[in-house]
């Protein structure tokens, strides 16, 4: 929501005063809204991977392999010791 407020608020600055000083039509081209594309999906990478690998909310702690080991047979109806 933020990017998208950025980006409609550089848009009614940027173009909707050159329309009315040039009188020329702009809409951004196609390059322009794929880098903006590529920035956005860069963020949620970039977000995802640190949520992923690093400590950003704390008190969780990562499942051990024996954890997951338990999970996964519980869910296949094994039963372990």
């Amino acid at each position: 929501l933020i990017v998208t407020g950025f980006i409609l608020n550089r848009m009614n600055v940027s173009v909707t005063s050159f329309i009315a000083y040039s009188g020329i039509n702009y809409f951004p081209s196609f390059r322009e809204i794929m880098i903006t594309v590529f920035f956005v999906a860069i963020g949620f990478i970039a977000f995802s991977y640190a949520v992923k690998y690093f400590a950003i909310f704390p008190g969780e702690e990562p499942i051990k392999q024996e954890q997951d080991d338990k999970i996964r047979a519980r869910e296949m109806g094994v039963a372990q010791n």
